[in-house]
């Protein structure tokens, strides 16, 4: 029985350690166009909250408190009971430039 608990386990996804990687995923679970990925994250760097998906048993959720300068991502998942979740922050300056180099793609600011 502890065999077949592992398994699941193991069977969970993994969440990317980069938070470039997670922002791209999220791009990709959502499927927005670029011009709408682009309007979203204008929207949350004015917003005052939260905003949530929900994509293939995996939610995406944005939060930001108005007196704060960070935008949180977050990906939460359950599988037979067992929550997993992980959370990216962004300064919303490396918001602005992101979408200054849109044209660039978020794999190449990774390592400015």
């Amino acid at each position: 029985m502890v065999k077949d608990r592992s398994q699941r386990t193991q069977a969970l996804p993994d969440f990317p350690k980069n938070r470039y990687e997670a922002l791209e995923q999220a791009e990709r679970l959502l499927r927005f166009k670029p011009l709408e990925w682009e309007y979203l994250l204008t929207i949350l760097t004015k917003a005052d909250g939260w905003l949530s998906f929900n994509r293939g048993g995996i939610d995406i959720e944005w939060m930001r408190h108005r007196e704060g300068n960070k935008l949180h991502l977050s990906f939460v998942t359950t599988t037979d009971n067992i929550v997993r979740s992980a959370v990216y922050t962004f300064s919303l300056q490396e918001l602005a430039h992101l979408k200054s180099k849109t044209q660039l793609g978020i794999e190449d600011c990774e390592a400015e």
